[in-house]
């Protein structure tokens, strides 16, 4: 969980009004660092439910379809979940478009409902979240 909040903390300042990062532009990784607050909340979640363990490897669409199944959330989120993870990295892989700021600050407030939704579901994960 204080992996979902550090990637938290990193992808705000990539799309704060810090004249030195907003003249970069960093909105692309803003929007990779969104989706993997999005994982690593997902996926502590599910070790604190003991669904896997922690040696256990789970990719992007791995990690929503099982937290769908364990609960987490309804069929229909899962999906958008994965659609949108999708969509964005055809996008970003074969530069067909890239993210803007609203995109990224999109993404952004995402992860964090999810990450605290997730955060706020179990005691434990309430505990090690350092927001």
């Amino acid at each position: 969980m204080a992996k979902a909040c550090r990637m938290l903390e990193l992808a705000n300042d990539l799309v704060s009004d810090n004249k030195a990062l907003k003249a970069k532009a960093y909105y692309t990784a803003c929007v990779e660092v969104a989706f993997a607050v999005i994982e690593r909340s997902l996926h502590a979640y599910l070790l604190a439910k003991e669904v896997v363990d922690e040696e256990d490897f789970l990719g992007h669409e791995g990690i929503t379809k099982l937290a769908g199944r364990a609960g987490l959330m309804e069929q229909a989120i899962t999906e958008d979940l994965e659609d949108l993870w999708r969509k964005n990295r055809s996008k970003v892989y074969y530069r067909s478009g890239l993210p803007t700021r609203q995109a990224a600050e999109a993404m952004l407030e995402l992860a964090i409902q999810v990450h605290q939704s997730v955060r706020d579901l179990d005691r434990k994960l309430r505990r090690l979240c350092i927001c």
